[in-house]
């Protein structure tokens, strides 16, 4: 996503991938001139929000898709979730723990990254986005047990803008299981919370159409307070250039 359009582009297309079941809560009213489908096709709802673009997949992963990320989170290990920190004497950047976010992690690196069917997610993501793996960070996989949350952030990181990869301008983010009671992810700008549910893939953008260095505000968002059961998901998040080589180089 290098020009304005390029995001408005992505998403109407999208919104015609009837496979996945996609479900528009949000698209901005101004429509795409590219010729992708139709502008008000029926996976839209009547009841869509006029704002930055967040559409539902609501049958993205497989029953056993979702139980081997839940799986490869338990055997990597959920610690708890930290923060970017402050900026250390080589440029990089610490983590910080704090009250606003309790849920737990893990992450899905190099030999879980490797893993058959985590290799078909990011296929999937490939296939719906257009952009490359190599763009992607390693599956984030998340764990909120009754009570924990994450607390309005962003998922744009501003210092990125200057680093290799660039900013984060998608998150895709998975949906492992069904849970009881609370755990939605809210976006308050749009006065909308998405119920989990497994199997499906929430996308948005970090950034603006009109220029994808730029962080798009609507977006900021929290996870709800799990209030009965477990909820597992998983991030994964989207940067404008190569992520991997840097990762592998260390330089982030």
């Amino acid at each position: 996503l290098n020009k304005k359009g390029d995001l408005n582009y992505l998403f109407e297309r999208i919104s015609t991938l009837h496979t996945y079941k996609p479900k528009v809560y949000s698209r901005p009213s101004i429509r795409s001139n590219h010729k992708v489908g139709q502008q008000d096709n029926d996976s839209s709802s009547s009841n869509t929000i006029d704002g930055p673009w967040l559409i539902a997949l609501e049958n993205f992963l497989t029953p056993s898709e979702c139980d081997r990320l839940i799986k490869l989170g338990a055997s990597e290990g959920f610690k708890r979730s930290v923060d970017v920190g402050e900026r250390k004497f080589d440029g990089s950047y610490g983590s910080l723990e704090n009250n606003g976010r309790t849920s737990q992690n893990a992450w899905c690196e190099v030999d879980c990254s490797s893993d058959a069917v985590v290799q078909r997610i990011h296929t999937k993501i490939e296939n719906v986005t257009g952009i490359p793996q190599i763009n992607y960070e390693f599956l984030q996989l998340l764990k909120y047990e009754e009570g924990q949350y994450y607390r309005r952030h962003h998922d744009y990181i501003a210092f990125q803008k200057d680093r290799n990869p660039g900013v984060r301008i998608l998150t895709v983010f998975l949906y492992l299981n069904d849970v009881e009671e609370g755990g939605g992810t809210h976006f308050p700008s749009l006065n909308l919370v998405v119920k989990p549910l497994r199997g499906m893939a929430l996308v948005w953008p970090s950034v603006l159409d009109e220029d994808p260095n730029q962080k798009d505000a609507r977006t900021y968002h929290s996870a709800l307070p799990v209030q009965k059961g477990i909820k597992y998901g998983a991030n994964a998040w989207i940067h404008q250039r190569d992520f991997k080589t840097s990762y592998e180089n260390r330089c982030l």
